[in-house]
């Protein structure tokens, strides 16, 4: 099996002897391979190619990005600009939030604002593990409406994402639309 796993790191070959492939006795369609490495920042691309024993090839690539500070990427809220039911019949006036974090916080919430900046609506106690996060992860997504559960006014409004971790605070602001 060994001759037939072959891994290439940013377009270079990785020498066989930098990776270790085990049998997994349970399931002989899978094939752990463990690579360990020490990566520089930025952008990587890491590519597999199998051979099985007719000879058939199989390709896959995974890109990714080694980041070295903390930080929140991606943030969005879908949908947006969040409309109602007259507008859309598929969209009942919700929306949800998202945002990756490169490495794990102590905390994470949102805090979404008037555009004269007044604070409508607190969420807490939001995902503080490193990846991709949604929220609210429920089956319904937020209604839209402030913390005295009021719906939000048509217009715009920010919304602000905040990760900490230990001293270090992070916060990206956002802009939505609602349009009812």
């Amino acid at each position: 099996i060994d001759n037939r796993i072959r891994l290439s790191l940013n377009g270079t070959e990785v020498p066989e002897t930098d990776y270790v492939i085990s049998i997994n006795k349970e399931n002989i369609n899978r094939v752990p391979v463990k690579y360990q490495l020490d990566l520089n920042t930025g952008d990587h691309n890491l590519k597999i190619v199998c051979t099985d024993l007719n000879g058939n090839i199989m390709t896959r690539e995974v890109q990714f990005i080694v980041n070295d500070k903390f930080a929140i990427r991606n943030i969005g809220n879908y949908p947006n600009p969040v409309l109602g039911q007259a507008q859309d019949p598929k969209n009942d006036g919700r929306t949800r939030f998202t945002y990756v974090l490169t490495d794990a916080a102590d905390e994470v919430y949102i805090k979404v604002y008037t555009i004269s900046g007044r604070l409508v609506k607190t969420f807490r106690d939001l995902p503080t593990g490193v990846g991709y996060h949604e929220y609210p992860r429920s089956l319904y997504a937020w209604d839209c409406k402030d913390e005295q559960g009021f719906p939000l006014a048509n217009g715009t409004y920010f919304y602000r994402v905040v990760a900490r971790r230990g001293n270090k605070k992070i916060e990206k602001t956002m802009k939505m639309a609602i349009l009812r």
